[in-house]
């Protein structure tokens, strides 16, 4: 039997109890850091990024896939709006 490729949307919404402009830094690929244990990127591009737009980073692998290692591309950072979006590749997906 052949591979069949499956295509999946996900979409999360996070509230908190505060404002946008205090807690959206909080969610860019470097300052995660701050509160999320056991994160750390490894910055790839460009070498001195703070995680805005168009940054590619590299993180160990979390959330049960077994898989080694996730690389991370930044095509939308607009914090200011509340909006951040990831694009994840792994050996065996993307998300």
């Amino acid at each position: 039997m052949g591979f069949t490729a499956k295509r999946i949307s996900k979409t999360r919404d996070i509230r908190v109890n505060a404002g946008l402009e205090k807690v959206s830094p909080l969610c860019g690929s470097i300052r995660e850091r701050e509160w999320a244990a056991g994160w750390d990127p490894d910055i790839l591009f460009p070498p001195a990024s703070l995680g805005e737009e168009r940054t590619v980073f590299r993180t160990r692998s979390h959330g049960g896939h077994g898989e080694a290692n996730s690389t991370w591309v930044v095509p939308e950072y607009l914090p200011e709006q509340g909006t951040i979006e990831y694009t994840v590749f792994t050996t065996e997906r993307v998300g």
